[in-house]
């Protein structure tokens, strides 16, 4: 589960928490992501069968610094990139099953779009679909695979899948 909320305390005004809770509905752990501008708008949460978490959302402003934590409490912080004038950061980021981070990717969308999905394949790999692009990753590394522009992709569902770019796999 995540959940947007703000923290007063903090030099990022803006979080995003993510709980993982146990077949009782029980917290088993929390961690976050911290950003310094808002707004940023929750994508997707997907969990595959090791356990290992994904999460996707839009990041509105082109340039912010996040920082994403680890349920030690230690962080890993990036610099979210645009172009300035109509692209806003799209960001996909994986924890291990006990909420330790793993990798992280961005990659930009116009500002109009609205949604972001994700799926797993069973074989290892994750895709990430907006309104115009599929992207593919593999799960454990966060190698970005392949990604294909066309309008009408969303949403993706381990059912629907389309076929890889002719030159790729």
């Amino acid at each position: 589960m995540c959940i947007r909320d703000s923290d007063p305390t903090s030099d990022f005004e803006e979080n995003h928490r993510l709980i993982k809770f146990d077949h009782k509905g029980v917290p088993q752990w929390m961690t976050e992501m911290r950003y310094e501008s808002w707004p940023a708008d929750l994508g997707d949460i997907a969990v595959d069968a090791e356990g290992n978490i994904y999460v996707t959302f839009f990041h509105n402003y082109g340039y912010d610094s996040l920082l994403i934590y680890n349920t030690d409490g230690q962080y890993n912080g990036f610099t979210l990139t645009g172009d300035g004038s109509l692209l806003r950061s799209a960001v996909v980021m994986s924890w291990d099953p006990m909420g330790m981070y793993r990798w992280h990717d961005t990659f930009l969308e116009h500002y109009t779009l609205w949604n972001l999905n994700m799926a797993l394949d069973g074989e290892g790999s994750l895709y990430v679909c907006s309104e115009d692009s599929l992207l593919k990753y593999d799960a454990q590394t966060g190698n970005r695979l392949w990604t294909v522009t066309h309008e009408g992709f969303n949403p993706v569902s381990y059912n629907n899948l389309p076929p890889p770019p002719k030159d790729q796999k």
